[in-house]
């Protein structure tokens, strides 16, 4: 029997309860909020029932009583709502089981906050186990388990109506809409899961220009996903009688033209279903909600905000859905009545007094949009930035809905003679005459250039000529992008993303529109385009097909597009050489022959004091890498007079670490009195190698990969990145060799300057290694040494080598950013992270080699008393390096190497880098744990990531919190005091792994290089050794 009101009252009842709901559960956000302690305590409902004493005592000290008593207060009547709410979803077909589920779930939820509120009475409790933590531990999953019950009440009925009227509606709504749902989900993956996604929205408050094109750009992207689906569906219905397409007579060009659609008036209730149309436009709303929840997690992440993201974020999808639903509602009925002719007069006023505010609201979005971006002009990155652009998003949001509401009735409320004259077709005369009658401001409000404007997007062939519109300007900024570094410069990484995916949706849909058209369409139209219909039947649809074959065999063709450049090698330090060299640094007597016999040594002189010798090896990690090499070798270089480097054996790096070593030795060559080094490191930090990258690679790339007559002799887009790369460091890009270059700062340098090695992967999974001093193969088992693998075609270069940034370039090499390094005769290279990301298996290679040439070959690993003593020094920015680290100091559990199930290890081993990595360094230390020094970039750390790296839940919860906040607080302190960052305006914005840092996340790493004391001590330590 069903208790609930009937359905006259259905609807007003289901306004107040969803508003009531809404404002309650905005209320337990914002008190929950307002509790926030730490991330062990973010939420009143801790579900720590084991450790209620410590939770009493943390709340009573952070002073959080008050949010807690209230968010349990509020509890009492948002639970009593949900539940109401529940049953009034289901219309309680089942009312006594639901009542009784449903009681039963209220009781054990007030039960829950008294237990909860009585626990504060533990504070002064020793003992871990309660009496409310015992009952706790029982009664909640008893109360959450009756809810999960109470929900399936209204779920089950929500799937019964889905079977019965709605299923093949969703999948029709499905097949039609997928590629916008593909569009909307990489958008909203490239921007919030990747780790360098944050960092570009920092960026974009940067650039005030491209924060404003973001917001231009999602308005055109929210129509054109939320329209274009219809299209997929005119295919799939291929019923003339429902619905026809037509082409514009007007713009005609060899059979191609304006398509848009029509429905026949006696088919528009059977076309243009309300429900399915509602799916449709939702998309554009989707697209907002994607953006919304990036911006909250931005500022939850930057700022530390006690907000949840995730769940302000559905609350207000929610309520924009509802939103649209309700305005959805009121445009069906507006449409029902003027067809039937029901109130006609009312209905008008209300279309008028809705549709009229447009234009004002309209404007109202672009001034908030051009004030935001005047905002970031003015303050850059900060929180009052960051909340306009939420605001504005809102804003944004709403407009759209506005939009979709009012578009069909803009040309009546603006109506004016010129208007109709431009297309009469798209009025009912009925409809007209009367909003003539009852609306007779409309010609007022029309008779104006802003009313015509408006009027005028009611127009199909006029709405589809502004979408295309946004089709060409994007064609137009990516042809620039793609005309030059500079150009591509001049947008940021996210604003290309999102021109590219209008571009190609844009023209996606235009070839579908032609398919359709022609194949279904062109028939029923007189045969002004018959002539056209072989081309557009036949011969695009071939075109095509032969543009793909075309790219499948021209894939199979010699391409030089990614090969690299190779030069004269020109003077070459022989392995011998060089180790003679660097030994005669430390002996007393160099004249000393050494004696052969017992033991068997190689070179002469022998180094016989226990000098430290470092082996320096740096990670691999994009610009954040670079970055930091360039900080802490330039900070060890200036403080210790070249010192260290001159004691130092090897400078080995992977990846971004390879770029930063590359730069800083580039930076030795073409300014070696070291004149403004540290405004040139800060310029390198700043840089932006990403736009370029990702224009090429859908641009000019794509297009030189498949038609190699069109291919540059080695000028990708790793070629334009070292490029930037030179003119930062003011090194002649690709006129000099590794070797020569190399052989130069080390002749500055006294010979004394430390052999370069670039670590990368050959396809194959081989260790690649390109170095400056030709080592022993027995160094490198099984490896591929570029240097000395090389032979040249040309006679001018028997003697060959690659450039110097050519040879930086092999170990960069991300893949899909970048392509694979090509060299001639030698093979293809990828990323040096994929083989051994520390690249400290280089420079335990080395080491090795050096001491059987120093003591002999059968040398031990160890040295003895008075051999020279290596130091190995691994300069680190991986995050998850760190955490591990820090998670053995405050626990000591060794997580490296824990056990884990089957399938976790295989995952683990697929995605991770780290494991060749902690057997290189767990080998350096193998003779003496202090010869490993670990140069580290601090991070702040999380609970919930420390606590998913233990095997089991941490006994002392609170101790790890406190020693993390400890950590955080330090962290904060350095960031407060460095007078390179601004503290209070940006938050704390760590810098990801990526090839563009915004100025924030560079300042961020000055200021630990700096003054973080666990850095300054690992420096001092190795300067001491």
């Amino acid at each position: 029997m069903n208790r609930f009101p009937s359905n006259a009252h259905a609807h007003k009842i289901g306004t107040h309860l969803w508003t009531v709901w809404f404002l309650l559960s905005a209320a337990m956000l914002i008190c929950s909020g307002w509790f926030f302690i730490n991330e062990l305590l973010p939420h009143p409902q801790h579900k720590l029932f084991d450790h209620l004493p410590d939770v009493a005592r943390e709340i009573d000290k952070n002073h959080k009583l008050v949010p807690y008593h209230l968010f349990f207060f509020v509890d009492i009547f948002w639970a009593l709502t949900t539940l109401i709410l529940l049953g009034w979803l289901s219309k309680a077909t089942k009312f006594l089981p639901y009542f009784l589920i449903a009681t039963l779930a209220y009781l054990t939820d007030l039960t829950e906050g008294v237990l909860y509120l009585d626990s504060l009475g533990e504070a002064e409790n020793t003992a871990s186990a309660t009496p409310q933590g015992d009952i706790l531990k029982w009664l909640v999953p008893i109360k959450e388990g009756l809810y999960v019950i109470c929900l399936l009440f209204p779920l089950f009925r929500a799937w019964k109506i889905f079977l019965q009227g709605y299923f093949r509606m969703f999948l029709e709504f499905l097949r039609s809409s997928w590629l916008s749902l593909l569009f909307i989900a990489l958008i909203y993956f490239l921007i919030s899961k990747m780790d360098q996604g944050g960092t570009l929205i920092v960026a974009l408050f940067e650039d005030p220009v491209n924060l404003f094109l973001l917001f231009f750009l999602l308005t055109f992207l929210a129509l054109i996903i939320s329209h274009f689906p219809v299209y997929a569906r005119i295919w799939m219905i291929n019923d003339p009688s429902r619905v026809f397409m037509k082409m514009d007579k007007a713009g005609r060009f060899l059979g191609f033209g304006t398509i848009y659609y029509g429905i026949p008036r006696v088919a528009r209730e059977n076309f243009d279903n309300q429900e399915l149309k509602l799916l449709r436009r939702s998309l554009g709303i989707l697209l907002y909600i994607a953006m919304i929840n990036i911006f909250l997690e931005l500022g939850a992440r930057y700022y530390e905000l006690p907000l949840n993201p995730t769940s302000w974020t559905f609350l207000i999808f929610l309520v924009s859905l509802l939103i649209y639903i309700r305005e959805g509602n009121k445009y069906a009925r507006w449409k029902r009545n003027l067809f039937r002719g029901i109130a006609v007069e009312s209905t008008i006023r209300e279309i008028v007094a809705y549709v009229r505010w447009f234009p004002f609201y309209f404007g109202c979005c672009l001034l908030a949009a051009l004030v935001i971006s005047a905002i970031a002009w003015l303050r850059g990155w900060d929180l009052l930035s960051l909340g306009a652009a939420f605001v504005c998003l809102i804003l944004h949001l709403f407009l759209f809905i506005h939009f979709k509401i009012s578009r069909g009735f803009l040309k009546y409320v603006f109506y004016s003679e010129a208007l109709y004259k431009a297309n009469k077709e798209m009025y009912s005369q009925r409809t007209l005459d009367a909003f003539k009658a009852y609306d007779p401001g409309g010609s007022l409000r029309g008779n104006t250039r802003i009313g015509f404007f408006f009027g005028r997007l009611s127009d199909n062939i006029r709405y589809l000529n502004l979408m295309r519109f946004s089709g060409i300007f994007s064609l137009i900024c990516l042809m620039i992008a793609n005309w030059g570094v500079s150009g591509a410069q001049l947008f940021n990484p996210i604003i290309l993303v999102l021109l590219y995916i209008i571009l190609f949706y844009s023209l996606l849909v235009l070839f579908f529109k032609d398919l359709v058209y022609y194949y279904k369409f062109q028939d029923l139209q007189a045969p002004m385009n018959s002539r056209w219909k072989k081309l557009h039947r036949i011969g695009i649809p071939s075109a095509l097909v032969l543009i793909v074959g075309w790219m499948f065999f021209s894939s199979t063709l010699n391409n030089d597009l990614h090969k690299l450049r190779e030069v004269p090698r020109g003077a070459t330090v022989s392995f011998e050489e060089y180790a003679s060299r660097f030994a005669t640094t430390f002996v007393e007597d160099e004249t000393r022959s050494v004696e052969t016999g017992e033991i068997d040594s190689l070179l002469s002189p022998v180094p016989k004091r226990a000098e430290p010798v470092y082996f320096m090896a740096s990670y691999g990690g994009g610009l954040k890498a670079n970055l930091w090499n360039l900080l802490l070798l330039r900070q060890l270089d200036s403080s210790t007079q070249g010192q260290v480097l001159k004691r130092t054996a090897v400078l080995s790096g992977v990846s971004g670490g390879a770029v930063g070593i590359g730069n800083f030795t580039a930076l030795l060559y073409s300014r070696p009195q070291q004149e403004s080094f540290e405004l040139i490191i800060d310029s390198i930090g700043r840089s932006n190698v990403l736009s370029h990258e990702i224009a090429f690679l859908l641009g000019r790339d794509w297009i030189q990969e498949y038609w190699p007559n069109t291919a540059s002799f080695g000028k990708d887009r790793a070629f334009y990145s070292m490029q930037e790369h030179a003119k930062h460091t003011g090194l002649e890009y690709n006129q000099n060799s590794l070797h020569k270059v190399w052989d130069s700062v080390n002749t500055i340098r006294e010979d004394a300057f430390p052999a370069l090695i670039f670590n990368t992967t050959a396809v194959g999974g081989r260790q690649g290694l390109v170095s400056s001093v030709p080592f022993p193969e027995t160094a490198y088992s099984g490896a591929v040494g570029i240097s000395e693998a090389l032979e040249s075609d040309d006679p001018t270069l028997m003697d060959s080598a690659l450039t110097y940034y050519g040879a930086v370039s092999t170990t960069n090499r991300f893949p899909f950013f970048s392509p694979s390094a090509k060299i001639e005769d030698v093979g293809n290279f990828l990323d040096g992270g994929y083989y051994d990301n520390s690249g400290m298996l280089a420079a335990l290679g080395v080491y090795s080699a050096l001491n059987q040439a120093w003591y002999g070959p059968g040398a031990e690993a160890c040295p003895k008393s008075g051999q020279i003593k290596p130091v190995f020094v691994s300069i680190i920015n991986s995050q998850s390096y760190y955490e591990k680290w820090k998670l053995k100091e405050f626990t000591n559990v060794d997580v490296v190497g824990l056990e884990t199930g089957e399938l976790a290890s295989i995952l683990q081993t697929i995605v991770s880098l780290d494991k060749l990595p902690d057997y290189a360094l767990a080998r350096a230390e193998v003779c003496d744990p202090e010869a490993l020094i670990r140069l580290m970039m601090p991070h702040k750390l999380s609970y919930d990531r420390m606590v998913s790296l233990l095997p089991l839940p941490p006994e002392k919860p609170f101790k790890l919190m406190e020693d993390i906040e400890t950590h955080n607080a330090l962290i904060d302190s350095v960031l407060r005091a460095s007078h390179h960052y601004d503290y209070e305006r940006w938050g704390v914005v760590e810098p990801p792994l990526a090839r563009l840092l915004s100025g924030p996340a560079a300042a961020y790493e000055r200021a630990m290089a700096e003054g973080h004391p666990e850095v300054l001590k690992a420096l001092e330590a190795l300067r001491k050794q």
